[in-house]
């Protein structure tokens, strides 16, 4: 039998989901995939030379030490990201269809 749906339940849950928009939940679940993860990190101090350090600086303040996610390399782009994009984008597809407009997506949004 038809059990109707509480909707101040679904008003509460599509607020809680709603806080992180559709394009960010798509990068965030690309990124924690497993095969993406795994891809080594690249780190550029030990690309730059020894006076990498007095040469470049990172917008994040962060050394030239701190890796850089895999993700983000021509490998791990080619043999990682790219094969999950389909899937990442079948998956938001389905989460704009299940959530049905509860969630004002905007297209500019940024995924930072």
């Amino acid at each position: 039998s038809y059990i109707a749906p509480d909707k101040e339940l679904v008003a509460e849950a599509l607020k809680t989901v709603c806080t992180i928009s559709l394009p960010e939940r798509a990068y965030k679940q690309l990124l924690a995939d497993p095969e993406v993860a795994a891809v080594k990190e690249w780190v550029p101090a030990n690309f730059a030379g020894p006076n990498g350090a007095k040469v470049f600086a990172r917008r994040s303040d962060k050394t030239l030490r701190v890796g850089v996610s895999g993700a983000f390399t021509y490998t791990g782009f080619h043999d990682a990201v790219l094969d999950r994009v389909e899937d990442v984008a079948a998956q938001a597809a389905l989460d704009r269809a299940v959530f049905a407009g509860g969630c004002s997506e905007n297209s500019e949004t940024s995924v930072s």
